[in-house]
């Protein structure tokens, strides 16, 4: 049996965890085969991170409240929506 880069290209094509690939981060054009690196990034972890210096972002520019105990608020409390799938099944 030959390997072609037709035939190889039909098995991409017809791989079932293909539609994966779209949920990491990967240079175009470069297959991504380190097994001994912590693992390529998914998407959702770098949105779930834009979406946090978004929420810090926007409470830094509030004034602070008088007594943050009253408040229900603390300096260390930060709560910002997970994304619904870490791209784990």
């Amino acid at each position: 049996m030959r390997w072609t880069r037709e035939r190889l290209e039909a098995l991409d094509r017809a791989d079932p965890l293909a539609p994966f690939r779209d949920r990491f981060l990967l240079p175009e054009g470069i297959a991504y085969l380190d097994a001994s690196s912590p693992s390529a990034l998914p998407r959702a972890t770098s949105e779930a991170v834009e979406r946090m210096v978004a929420v810090l972002q926007e409470r830094a520019s509030r004034p602070a409240p008088r007594d943050s105990r009253r408040s229900g608020l603390s300096g260390s409390t930060c709560r910002a929506p997970l994304p619904e799938s870490t791209g784990r099944g």
